[in-house]
Protein backbone atom coordinates (compact mmCIF):
# COMPACT_ATOMS: atom_id res chain seq x y z
CA UNK A 1 0.00 0.00 0.00
CA UNK A 2 2.74 2.34 0.89
CA UNK A 3 4.35 1.38 -2.16
CA UNK A 4 1.67 2.36 -4.48
CA UNK A 5 0.94 5.12 -2.83
CA UNK A 6 4.36 6.56 -3.33
CA UNK A 7 3.87 5.59 -6.99
CA UNK A 8 1.11 7.71 -7.15
CA UNK A 9 2.83 10.47 -5.38
CA UNK A 10 5.50 10.20 -7.98
CA UNK A 11 3.47 10.22 -10.98
CA UNK A 12 1.07 13.37 -9.22
CA UNK A 13 5.02 15.35 -8.66
CA UNK A 14 5.91 14.48 -12.41
CA UNK A 15 2.72 15.28 -13.73
CA UNK A 16 2.80 18.97 -12.08
CA UNK A 17 6.16 19.39 -13.06
CA UNK A 18 5.43 18.85 -16.98
CA UNK A 19 2.29 20.98 -16.48
CA UNK A 20 4.25 23.80 -14.44
CA UNK A 21 6.95 23.62 -17.39
CA UNK A 22 4.11 23.81 -20.46
CA UNK A 23 2.24 26.38 -18.58
CA UNK A 24 6.09 28.04 -18.32
CA UNK A 25 6.65 27.30 -22.17
CA UNK A 26 3.17 28.48 -23.35
CA UNK A 27 3.90 32.05 -21.33
CA UNK A 28 7.26 31.83 -22.68
CA UNK A 29 5.89 31.44 -26.81
CA UNK A 30 3.70 34.27 -25.74
CA UNK A 31 6.02 36.73 -25.02
CA UNK A 32 8.44 35.73 -27.61
CA UNK A 33 5.60 35.90 -29.96
CA UNK A 34 5.03 39.26 -28.64
CA UNK A 35 8.50 40.42 -28.96
CA UNK A 36 8.45 39.50 -32.49
CA UNK A 37 5.59 41.52 -33.49
CA UNK A 38 7.30 44.27 -31.56
CA UNK A 39 10.43 43.91 -33.90
CA UNK A 40 8.15 43.67 -36.64
CA UNK A 41 6.25 47.00 -36.12
CA UNK A 42 9.90 48.45 -35.00
CA UNK A 43 11.18 47.52 -38.42
CA UNK A 44 8.14 48.69 -40.33
CA UNK A 45 8.44 51.81 -38.19
CA UNK A 46 12.32 52.19 -39.05
CA UNK A 47 11.61 51.97 -43.07
CA UNK A 48 9.02 53.78 -43.04
CA UNK A 49 11.27 56.77 -41.49
CA UNK A 50 14.53 55.61 -43.87
CA UNK A 51 11.91 56.08 -46.60
CA UNK A 52 10.57 59.17 -45.71
CA UNK A 53 14.08 60.98 -45.53
CA UNK A 54 15.23 59.30 -48.53
CA UNK A 55 12.12 60.85 -50.67
CA UNK A 56 13.57 64.16 -48.91
CA UNK A 57 16.99 63.32 -49.75
CA UNK A 58 15.96 62.82 -53.28
CA UNK A 59 13.21 65.74 -53.72
CA UNK A 60 16.04 68.39 -52.30
CA UNK A 61 18.61 66.64 -54.38
CA UNK A 62 16.14 66.94 -57.41
CA UNK A 63 14.97 71.02 -56.74
CA UNK A 64 18.83 72.01 -56.88
CA UNK A 65 19.28 70.08 -60.20
CA UNK A 66 16.62 71.61 -61.50
CA UNK A 67 18.08 75.01 -60.64
CA UNK A 68 21.74 74.19 -62.24
CA UNK A 69 19.83 73.00 -65.08
CA UNK A 70 18.00 76.46 -65.55
CA UNK A 71 21.53 78.06 -65.37
CA UNK A 72 23.39 76.04 -67.11
CA UNK A 73 25.48 74.76 -64.54
CA UNK A 74 26.92 71.28 -65.93
CA UNK A 75 29.31 70.93 -63.27
CA UNK A 76 26.92 70.72 -60.17
CA UNK A 77 24.33 68.72 -62.31
CA UNK A 78 27.19 66.11 -62.69
CA UNK A 79 27.87 65.99 -59.27
CA UNK A 80 24.00 65.69 -58.10
CA UNK A 81 23.85 62.98 -60.99
CA UNK A 82 26.47 60.90 -59.00
CA UNK A 83 24.86 61.93 -55.44
CA UNK A 84 21.68 60.10 -56.22
CA UNK A 85 23.69 57.42 -58.33
CA UNK A 86 25.41 57.13 -54.79
CA UNK A 87 21.52 56.30 -52.60
CA UNK A 88 22.02 52.80 -54.77
CA UNK A 89 18.90 50.70 -55.69
CA UNK A 90 16.72 51.62 -52.55
CA UNK A 91 16.11 54.87 -54.37
CA UNK A 92 15.23 53.34 -58.16
CA UNK A 93 11.77 53.15 -57.49
CA UNK A 94 11.38 56.43 -56.23
CA UNK A 95 13.22 58.11 -59.00
CA UNK A 96 10.75 55.94 -62.10
CA UNK A 97 8.23 58.73 -62.03
CA UNK A 98 10.87 61.45 -62.69
CA UNK A 99 11.81 60.34 -65.78
CA UNK A 100 8.64 61.34 -67.46
CA UNK A 101 8.92 65.09 -68.12
CA UNK A 102 4.59 65.42 -68.15
CA UNK A 103 3.07 67.39 -70.92
CA UNK A 104 4.09 70.48 -72.87
CA UNK A 105 1.31 72.60 -72.34
CA UNK A 106 2.11 75.26 -74.75
CA UNK A 107 1.87 72.61 -77.10
CA UNK A 108 -1.81 72.79 -77.65
CA UNK A 109 -1.43 76.41 -78.07
CA UNK A 110 -3.42 76.95 -81.38
CA UNK A 111 -2.02 79.10 -84.24
CA UNK A 112 -2.39 83.11 -83.17
CA UNK A 113 -1.60 85.52 -85.19
CA UNK A 114 0.97 83.51 -87.60
CA UNK A 115 2.94 81.82 -84.74
CA UNK A 116 2.91 78.90 -82.78
CA UNK A 117 4.04 78.71 -78.98
CA UNK A 118 6.23 75.50 -79.69
CA UNK A 119 7.57 75.25 -76.42
CA UNK A 120 8.52 77.14 -73.22
CA UNK A 121 11.52 77.33 -70.97
CA UNK A 122 9.60 74.94 -67.85
CA UNK A 123 8.92 72.55 -70.01
CA UNK A 124 12.82 72.12 -71.29
CA UNK A 125 13.63 72.21 -67.85
CA UNK A 126 11.55 69.46 -67.00
CA UNK A 127 12.89 67.25 -70.16
CA UNK A 128 16.09 68.05 -69.23
CA UNK A 129 15.38 66.96 -65.60
CA UNK A 130 13.76 63.92 -66.44
CA UNK A 131 16.90 63.12 -69.04
CA UNK A 132 19.87 63.38 -66.04
CA UNK A 133 17.16 61.18 -63.73
CA UNK A 134 17.22 58.52 -66.47
CA UNK A 135 21.20 58.65 -66.22
CA UNK A 136 21.07 57.80 -63.04
CA UNK A 137 18.76 54.88 -63.35
CA UNK A 138 21.07 53.32 -65.88
CA UNK A 139 23.64 53.68 -63.60
CA UNK A 140 21.63 51.86 -60.93
CA UNK A 141 20.43 49.13 -62.81
CA UNK A 142 17.72 48.05 -60.52
CA UNK A 143 15.48 45.08 -61.25
CA UNK A 144 12.77 46.21 -58.95
CA UNK A 145 11.84 48.60 -60.97
CA UNK A 146 10.84 46.73 -64.44
CA UNK A 147 7.65 46.26 -64.16
CA UNK A 148 7.28 50.40 -63.23
CA UNK A 149 9.23 50.98 -66.67
CA UNK A 150 7.26 48.67 -68.85
CA UNK A 151 4.12 50.04 -67.48
CA UNK A 152 5.48 53.56 -68.28
CA UNK A 153 6.22 52.66 -72.39
CA UNK A 154 2.40 51.37 -72.58
CA UNK A 155 1.15 54.18 -71.09
CA UNK A 156 2.75 57.54 -70.91
CA UNK A 157 4.00 60.24 -73.19
CA UNK A 158 6.63 59.39 -75.97
CA UNK A 159 9.25 60.91 -73.87
CA UNK A 160 8.66 59.52 -70.52
CA UNK A 161 8.22 55.73 -72.61
CA UNK A 162 11.60 56.64 -74.33
CA UNK A 163 13.66 57.53 -70.89
CA UNK A 164 11.86 53.95 -69.99
CA UNK A 165 13.10 51.95 -72.81
CA UNK A 166 16.51 53.63 -72.33
CA UNK A 167 16.83 52.42 -68.75
CA UNK A 168 15.56 49.17 -70.10
CA UNK A 169 17.97 48.47 -72.01
CA UNK A 170 20.35 48.26 -69.46
CA UNK A 171 17.85 45.73 -67.28
CA UNK A 172 19.52 43.29 -65.32
CA UNK A 173 16.57 40.97 -66.50
CA UNK A 174 16.76 40.69 -69.87
CA UNK A 175 14.71 37.31 -70.41
CA UNK A 176 11.94 39.13 -68.95
CA UNK A 177 11.91 42.10 -70.43
CA UNK A 178 12.47 41.29 -73.91
CA UNK A 179 9.56 39.00 -74.28
CA UNK A 180 7.38 41.74 -73.15
CA UNK A 181 8.95 44.20 -75.94
CA UNK A 182 7.73 42.07 -78.28
CA UNK A 183 4.24 42.62 -76.78
CA UNK A 184 4.55 46.30 -77.59
CA UNK A 185 6.01 46.06 -80.46
CA UNK A 186 3.36 44.01 -82.25
CA UNK A 187 0.46 46.18 -80.41
CA UNK A 188 2.24 49.28 -82.14
CA UNK A 189 2.71 47.67 -85.70
CA UNK A 190 1.03 50.79 -87.81
CA UNK A 191 0.69 53.27 -85.31
CA UNK A 192 3.92 54.89 -83.18
CA UNK A 193 6.35 54.45 -85.77
CA UNK A 194 9.18 56.59 -83.06
CA UNK A 195 8.03 53.87 -80.15
CA UNK A 196 8.73 51.34 -82.68
CA UNK A 197 11.64 52.09 -83.55
CA UNK A 198 13.20 53.45 -80.40
CA UNK A 199 11.73 49.77 -78.52
CA UNK A 200 13.59 47.92 -81.47
CA UNK A 201 16.64 49.38 -80.58
CA UNK A 202 16.34 48.64 -76.56
CA UNK A 203 15.54 44.85 -77.81
CA UNK A 204 18.72 45.05 -80.03
CA UNK A 205 20.39 46.10 -76.71
CA UNK A 206 19.73 43.57 -74.85
CA UNK A 207 20.84 41.21 -77.24
CA UNK A 208 20.56 36.99 -76.49
CA UNK A 209 18.52 34.75 -78.87
CA UNK A 210 15.01 36.04 -79.00
CA UNK A 211 15.98 39.68 -79.81
CA UNK A 212 18.23 38.67 -82.39
CA UNK A 213 15.47 36.41 -84.26
CA UNK A 214 12.42 39.29 -83.70
CA UNK A 215 14.72 41.59 -85.42
CA UNK A 216 15.91 39.47 -88.52
CA UNK A 217 12.42 38.38 -88.53
CA UNK A 218 11.32 42.34 -88.66
CA UNK A 219 13.90 42.68 -92.01
CA UNK A 220 11.57 40.48 -93.89
CA UNK A 221 8.09 42.26 -93.11
CA UNK A 222 7.04 44.82 -96.23
CA UNK A 223 7.00 47.70 -94.15
CA UNK A 224 9.64 49.93 -94.97
CA UNK A 225 9.92 52.16 -91.46
CA UNK A 226 9.70 48.85 -89.80
CA UNK A 227 12.79 47.83 -91.52
CA UNK A 228 14.44 50.93 -91.27
CA UNK A 229 14.27 50.37 -87.65
CA UNK A 230 15.35 47.38 -86.98
CA UNK A 231 18.67 47.95 -89.38
CA UNK A 232 19.26 50.98 -87.56
CA UNK A 233 18.82 49.61 -84.33
CA UNK A 234 20.94 46.58 -85.34
CA UNK A 235 23.70 49.03 -86.44
CA UNK A 236 24.00 51.06 -83.70
CA UNK A 237 24.56 47.97 -81.33
CA UNK A 238 26.92 46.15 -83.74
CA UNK A 239 24.70 43.26 -83.57
CA UNK A 240 27.21 40.67 -85.31
CA UNK A 241 24.61 37.19 -85.16
CA UNK A 242 22.14 38.85 -87.78
CA UNK A 243 25.02 39.39 -90.44
CA UNK A 244 23.41 36.24 -92.32
CA UNK A 245 19.68 38.39 -92.69
CA UNK A 246 21.59 41.70 -93.31
CA UNK A 247 22.84 39.92 -96.51
CA UNK A 248 19.68 38.84 -97.57
CA UNK A 249 17.96 41.91 -96.67
CA UNK A 250 20.99 43.59 -99.13
CA UNK A 251 20.42 41.11 -101.90
CA UNK A 252 16.92 41.41 -102.14
CA UNK A 253 15.11 43.16 -104.71
CA UNK A 254 14.48 46.86 -103.85
CA UNK A 255 17.36 47.21 -101.03
CA UNK A 256 19.07 50.30 -102.50
CA UNK A 257 16.14 52.00 -100.21
CA UNK A 258 18.41 50.51 -97.26
CA UNK A 259 21.42 51.84 -98.49
CA UNK A 260 22.52 53.94 -95.81
CA UNK A 261 21.38 51.62 -92.74
CA UNK A 262 22.99 48.85 -94.82
CA UNK A 263 26.73 50.95 -94.72
CA UNK A 264 25.77 52.04 -90.98
CA UNK A 265 25.91 48.36 -90.23
CA UNK A 266 28.78 47.25 -92.47
CA UNK A 267 30.47 50.24 -90.41
CA UNK A 268 29.89 49.34 -87.57
CA UNK A 269 30.86 45.59 -88.03
CA UNK A 270 33.31 46.01 -90.69
CA UNK A 271 35.08 42.74 -90.29
CA UNK A 272 31.84 41.08 -91.17
CA UNK A 273 31.81 42.99 -94.73
CA UNK A 274 33.06 39.93 -96.25
CA UNK A 275 33.57 38.80 -99.77
CA UNK A 276 29.67 38.56 -100.26
CA UNK A 277 29.05 41.51 -98.38
CA UNK A 278 30.98 43.27 -100.54
CA UNK A 279 29.87 41.69 -104.06
CA UNK A 280 26.38 42.49 -102.83
CA UNK A 281 27.30 46.35 -102.03
CA UNK A 282 29.43 46.66 -105.36
CA UNK A 283 26.23 44.91 -107.06
CA UNK A 284 24.01 47.75 -106.01
CA UNK A 285 26.75 50.35 -107.94
CA UNK A 286 27.22 48.28 -111.05
CA UNK A 287 23.41 47.37 -111.86
CA UNK A 288 23.24 51.25 -112.00
CA UNK A 289 20.15 51.04 -109.46
CA UNK A 290 21.74 53.53 -107.14
CA UNK A 291 21.08 57.32 -107.46
CA UNK A 292 24.15 59.14 -109.13
CA UNK A 293 25.82 60.04 -105.56
CA UNK A 294 24.80 57.54 -103.76
CA UNK A 295 27.07 54.88 -106.14
CA UNK A 296 30.12 56.62 -104.68
CA UNK A 297 29.08 56.80 -101.25
CA UNK A 298 29.51 53.01 -101.55
CA UNK A 299 32.51 52.58 -102.47
CA UNK A 300 33.75 55.66 -100.12
CA UNK A 301 32.36 53.78 -97.11
CA UNK A 302 34.28 50.38 -98.44
CA UNK A 303 37.43 52.15 -98.90
CA UNK A 304 37.04 54.05 -95.29
CA UNK A 305 36.51 50.40 -93.88
CA UNK A 306 40.32 49.28 -95.64
CA UNK A 307 38.86 45.67 -96.20
CA UNK A 308 41.29 42.74 -97.72
CA UNK A 309 38.96 42.70 -101.35
CA UNK A 310 37.94 40.05 -103.24
CA UNK A 311 39.50 39.66 -107.12
CA UNK A 312 36.04 39.93 -108.48
CA UNK A 313 35.11 42.81 -106.03
CA UNK A 314 38.75 44.77 -107.33
CA UNK A 315 37.46 43.85 -111.04
CA UNK A 316 34.34 45.36 -110.89
CA UNK A 317 36.10 48.64 -109.02
CA UNK A 318 38.62 48.54 -111.84
CA UNK A 319 35.86 48.98 -114.38
CA UNK A 320 34.34 51.72 -112.86
CA UNK A 321 36.91 54.38 -113.45
CA UNK A 322 35.86 54.81 -116.53
CA UNK A 323 32.10 55.61 -115.63
CA UNK A 324 30.80 58.84 -117.15
CA UNK A 325 29.90 59.68 -113.86
CA UNK A 326 32.63 61.49 -112.59
CA UNK A 327 31.58 61.12 -108.58
CA UNK A 328 31.61 57.22 -109.27
CA UNK A 329 34.95 57.30 -111.38
CA UNK A 330 36.98 59.03 -108.65
CA UNK A 331 35.60 56.88 -106.32
CA UNK A 332 36.85 54.05 -107.13
CA UNK A 333 40.15 55.83 -108.09
CA UNK A 334 40.35 56.70 -105.10
CA UNK A 335 39.16 53.30 -103.83
CA UNK A 336 42.17 51.76 -105.69
CA UNK A 337 44.52 54.18 -105.21
CA UNK A 338 44.36 54.08 -101.09
CA UNK A 339 45.51 50.41 -101.52
CA UNK A 340 48.73 51.31 -103.49
CA UNK A 341 47.68 51.82 -107.19
CA UNK A 342 50.12 54.06 -108.62
CA UNK A 343 48.13 54.41 -111.90
CA UNK A 344 45.13 55.59 -110.31
CA UNK A 345 46.64 57.42 -108.07
CA UNK A 346 47.77 59.54 -110.99
CA UNK A 347 44.35 59.57 -112.94
CA UNK A 348 42.61 61.10 -110.10
CA UNK A 349 44.95 64.00 -109.10
CA UNK A 350 45.96 64.52 -112.60
CA UNK A 351 43.22 67.35 -113.32
CA UNK A 352 43.89 68.91 -109.43
CA UNK A 353 47.58 69.28 -110.11
CA UNK A 354 46.76 70.82 -113.48
CA UNK A 355 44.28 73.49 -112.12
CA UNK A 356 46.86 74.44 -109.47
CA UNK A 357 49.82 75.01 -111.91
CA UNK A 358 47.08 77.18 -113.78
CA UNK A 359 45.63 78.72 -110.60
CA UNK A 360 48.39 78.79 -107.98
CA UNK A 361 47.15 81.51 -106.00
CA UNK A 362 43.56 80.25 -106.03
CA UNK A 363 43.29 78.64 -102.43
CA UNK A 364 40.26 76.74 -104.25
CA UNK A 365 42.30 74.15 -106.16
CA UNK A 366 44.13 73.42 -102.83
CA UNK A 367 41.81 72.73 -101.10
CA UNK A 368 40.25 69.94 -103.35
CA UNK A 369 43.10 68.57 -103.85
CA UNK A 370 43.18 68.16 -99.96
CA UNK A 371 40.14 66.71 -99.76
CA UNK A 372 41.03 63.68 -102.37
CA UNK A 373 44.47 63.17 -100.82
CA UNK A 374 43.17 62.78 -97.55
CA UNK A 375 40.10 60.21 -99.08
CA UNK A 376 43.21 57.89 -100.14
CA UNK A 377 45.08 58.78 -96.46
CA UNK A 378 48.06 61.02 -97.95
CA UNK A 379 47.81 62.94 -94.82
CA UNK A 380 50.87 64.77 -94.74
CA UNK A 381 50.28 65.59 -98.42
CA UNK A 382 46.63 66.67 -97.39
CA UNK A 383 47.47 69.03 -94.71
CA UNK A 384 49.99 70.77 -96.56
CA UNK A 385 47.18 71.47 -98.87
CA UNK A 386 44.79 72.25 -95.74
CA UNK A 387 47.43 74.42 -94.40
CA UNK A 388 47.92 77.18 -97.73
CA UNK A 389 43.98 77.06 -97.85
CA UNK A 390 44.38 78.57 -94.07
CA UNK A 391 46.63 80.99 -94.88
CA UNK A 392 43.99 83.10 -96.95
CA UNK A 393 41.26 84.57 -95.22
CA UNK A 394 39.42 85.95 -97.93
CA UNK A 395 36.80 82.67 -97.87
CA UNK A 396 35.55 82.08 -93.92
CA UNK A 397 32.77 79.06 -95.55
CA UNK A 398 36.32 77.87 -97.41
CA UNK A 399 38.65 78.08 -94.29
CA UNK A 400 36.09 76.08 -91.97
CA UNK A 401 36.18 73.15 -94.64
CA UNK A 402 40.37 73.74 -94.13
CA UNK A 403 40.66 73.83 -90.58
CA UNK A 404 38.16 70.64 -90.00
CA UNK A 405 40.43 68.30 -92.92
CA UNK A 406 43.45 69.92 -91.38
CA UNK A 407 42.73 68.39 -87.83
CA UNK A 408 41.33 65.44 -89.43
CA UNK A 409 44.79 64.74 -90.87
CA UNK A 410 46.21 65.25 -87.59
CA UNK A 411 44.32 63.33 -85.45
CA UNK A 412 44.67 59.96 -88.18
CA UNK A 413 48.48 61.13 -87.45
CA UNK A 414 47.71 60.20 -84.02
CA UNK A 415 48.72 64.23 -83.89
CA UNK A 416 45.81 64.85 -81.05
CA UNK A 417 47.60 68.19 -79.76
CA UNK A 418 47.74 69.85 -83.26
CA UNK A 419 44.31 68.52 -83.96
CA UNK A 420 42.95 70.29 -80.77
CA UNK A 421 44.84 73.35 -81.46
CA UNK A 422 43.97 73.77 -85.33
CA UNK A 423 40.22 73.28 -83.60
CA UNK A 424 40.93 75.80 -81.12
CA UNK A 425 41.81 78.50 -84.08
CA UNK A 426 39.27 77.54 -85.99
CA UNK A 427 36.23 79.60 -86.96
CA UNK A 428 33.75 76.55 -86.07
CA UNK A 429 30.70 77.03 -83.48
CA UNK A 430 30.38 74.79 -80.35
CA UNK A 431 27.60 73.11 -82.12
CA UNK A 432 29.61 72.13 -85.05
CA UNK A 433 32.71 71.20 -82.87
CA UNK A 434 30.42 68.96 -80.91
CA UNK A 435 29.16 67.27 -84.07
CA UNK A 436 32.77 66.50 -84.80
CA UNK A 437 33.28 64.01 -82.61
CA UNK A 438 31.00 61.61 -84.02
CA UNK A 439 34.13 61.73 -87.29
CA UNK A 440 35.58 58.51 -87.16
CA UNK A 441 38.79 60.75 -87.74
CA UNK A 442 38.75 61.71 -83.99
CA UNK A 443 37.12 58.11 -82.70
CA UNK A 444 40.50 57.90 -80.67
CA UNK A 445 41.36 61.04 -79.75
CA UNK A 446 37.96 61.48 -77.99
CA UNK A 447 38.57 58.69 -76.08
CA UNK A 448 41.25 60.86 -73.81
CA UNK A 449 39.85 63.27 -71.31
CA UNK A 450 42.24 65.91 -72.01
CA UNK A 451 40.70 66.40 -75.36
CA UNK A 452 37.02 65.65 -74.99
CA UNK A 453 36.66 69.40 -74.12
CA UNK A 454 37.34 70.70 -77.64
CA UNK A 455 34.38 68.85 -78.84
CA UNK A 456 32.09 70.26 -75.65
CA UNK A 457 32.26 66.53 -74.25
CA UNK A 458 32.33 66.05 -70.98
CA UNK A 459 35.06 63.75 -69.33
CA UNK A 460 34.72 59.95 -69.45
CA UNK A 461 34.43 59.31 -65.67
CA UNK A 462 31.76 61.83 -64.89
Amino acid sequence: MRTGFRHFTLLLTAFLVLDSGALGATSTVQDERGSLQDLARAARTQRLADLARLESVISETLASMTSALKTSDGAKVRDLRKDLIGLGPAAAELLVPHIDPGEDASATVPVQDGEVVVGNTEYQTRRLLASNVTLVLLEIQSAAITDDLLAMVRASNPRAAANALRVLARSPEAERVVPQLELILNSARGQNATLRGQALMTLSKLGGPEATAYLTAALKEDNTDLVTAAMQALAQTANRDAAPAVLTLLNSQGSQIYLRELLAYYIAVPDLCVREHQEGLVGLVTRRTLPRESGALVLDTLRELDLAPDRSVKKQIEDLQDTPNRDLSEAAMAWLASRGDRSSRRRLLAGYDQFIDDNEDNPQGYLARGQVLYRIRDYNDALRDYRKVILDPRDAGRNRIAYTGAAKCSARMGKFKDAQELLQRSPLTADELNRLAGDRAFAEMIQKDKYRAIFQLDPIDS
